[in-house]
């Protein structure tokens, strides 16, 4: 994970970039919860690209998705708001 997404203020983030994933993983499904309308980046070939926010103690995660309809997401980028 990138540092300047700021993870390390809501998980303990390793060498193991798969685990890292996993840790942060329950905060972007929270930001799709949350904010289940979101805010519409572009449309791409695959389907609209929205920014879902969830305010998790003092912290805002923001999670990017392509919606590709059907329920199902891609997470194109995930972090932790300045």
């Amino acid at each position: 994970m990138q540092t300047e997404h700021n993870w390390g203020r809501l998980v303990d983030l390793g060498d193991d970039m798969l685990g890292n994933y996993r840790m942060a993983q329950p905060y972007l499904a929270r930001a799709l919860d949350a904010d289940p309308g979101g805010q519409l980046v572009r449309a791409t070939n695959l389907g609209p690209s929205i920014i879902h926010q969830a305010q998790v103690g003092l912290e805002t995660v923001s999670a990017q998705f392509v919606h590709l309809g059907n329920n199902a997401f891609r997470i194109v980028d995930g972090w932790v708001n300045r």
